[in-house]
């Protein structure tokens, strides 16, 4: 028989588990306190523990796939949780008298412990909750990267309460706490649908959408997905580079702080408008708009680098944050879309890896940066060419889809496709 079960508690619970890989932008809180707690630190080692974090997620989002093939999501994100408490717990222990110590611990801490939460939260999240809902996948997808957008600030807030009365070290290890606590808590409706659960059937049109299941190793032959990967590392690539060097842009072009991390709730309102427009129009074409956004933006921040033009700095961080946050919600949706549910976790976490190539980015414009007014020419350059990189894979990306729906059709009727043995 047939049960129905209240969704309302498993679609809190995957806001909790996604804002658990929401934390990442927190790093613009924690940098510039760090520096002042550790003056020996430079510019680029303060960027080392955020470059660390992005490619350990890069590699978790591959792994947390074949996790989920053999431990239920409830382990799997359960394991995420501890990894924050451990990982911001070092912070706790960092030597004041011995700055190379402190810097090894913090990288470890938080680019490689802490970091490994982000690549579960994300691909175990959608994997586990978004069977829930099958009758409007577009619309939870974006809303939940929405809130991975939002999480930020109101963590960022709660560290900056903690800061001013324990200190930045303290501060970072509570909240974690806060973070691993209400993982937990949870945990308790942290499950996939059965067969007996009654849910809404979906949308005609997602269901006619969805084709055929592509394995891993099939979708590495469709030119679409490398069209996807292109735009996800480009995007990826060039908002990073804002999040990390967003409150130091603010200060140095002279606006308020607030101003430098307009980039999270651009972020987040990019992540609601995709997962609507996912719905209606072939990904492709959200894609195009969120490249769009990007190249805007990139200009913008160039434009307001030489004018010294604090509407333009605030106008190309919102930008390339709406452009950023085009790249979850079109890559959560579009491996489901494209590709299929059955491999979906693997799926996703090809196309997620883009993480890995875009810390060489933030790498880089570390490098390009000195700092002060007008000094961020090189990085904003940077920005405003993968965005161009990015616009260019969209338009690639329409030939793509034809051929491979026309393939598709081809097939239509043919036995299911089996796994290579590849």
């Amino acid at each position: 028989m047939e049960k129905k079960v209240n969704r309302v508690p498993r679609f809190v619970s995957a806001m909790i588990m996604v804002g658990m890989g929401g934390y990442l932008i927190t790093w613009s809180y924690f940098r510039d306190a760090l520096g002042q707690e550790f003056p020996a630190w430079s510019r680029s080692q303060l960027s080392l523990p955020f470059s660390l974090h992005n490619i350990t997620v890069c590699m978790m989002m591959l792994f947390t796939g074949p996790l989920l093939a053999k431990l239920s999501g409830r382990v799997v994100l359960g394991f995420g949780g501890f990894a924050v408490l451990v990982g911001f717990g070092f912070f706790s222990f960092l030597p004041k008298d011995d700055p190379g110590l402190a810097l090894v611990l913090a990288t470890v801490g938080f680019g490689l412990i802490a970091a490994m939460s982000v690549g579960i939260g994300v691909i175990a999240s959608f994997d586990t909750f978004l069977p829930w809902f099958p009758d409007r996948p577009g619309a939870i997808s974006g809303v939940l990267t929405f809130w991975c957008g939002v999480a930020p600030i109101l963590l960022g807030a709660l560290c900056g309460a903690f800061i001013a009365r324990f200190g930045v070290l303290t501060a970072i290890s509570l909240l974690g706490a806060v973070i691993a606590a209400a993982v937990f808590v949870a945990l308790i409706w942290s499950k996939k649908p059965g067969p007996d659960v009654k849910l809404p059937a979906p949308p005609p049109k997602a269901e006619a959408a969805l084709g055929r299941d592509y394995s891993p190793a099939q979708i590495l032959r469709t030119g679409s997905f490398w069209c996807v990967f292109v735009f996800n590392v480009a995007i990826r690539s060039a908002g990073l580079i804002v999040s990390d060097l967003g409150g130091s842009i603010a200060v140095a072009i002279g606006v308020a702080t607030i101003a430098g991390l307009m980039f999270a709730p651009a972020n987040g309102l990019a992540c609601i408008v995709g997962g609507f427009l996912m719905d209606r129009f072939p990904m492709e074409r959200v894609m195009t708009l969120m490249a769009g956004a990007a190249v805007i933006g990139g200009a913008a921040l160039c434009l307001g680098n030489v004018s010294h033009s604090s509407a333009a700095v605030i106008t190309g961080i919102a930008l390339v944050g709406f452009g950023y946050g085009g790249v979850t919600v079109t890559g959560v949706s579009g491996a489901r879309v494209l590709f299929g549910m059955k491999h979906y976790a693997q799926n996703l976490g090809l196309i997620s890896v883009s993480i890995g190539p875009a810390a060489i980015a933030v790498i880089l414009a570390g490098r390009l940066n000195t700092g002060g007014a007008g000094g961020y020419g090189g990085a904003f350059s940077l920005v405003t060419i993968l965005g161009v990189v990015a616009l260019a894979s969209c338009l690639a990306m329409f030939p793509a889809e034809r051929s491979r729906k026309a393939k598709l059709a081809k097939t239509a009727g043919s036995p299911p496709i089996r796994e290579s043995a590849d």
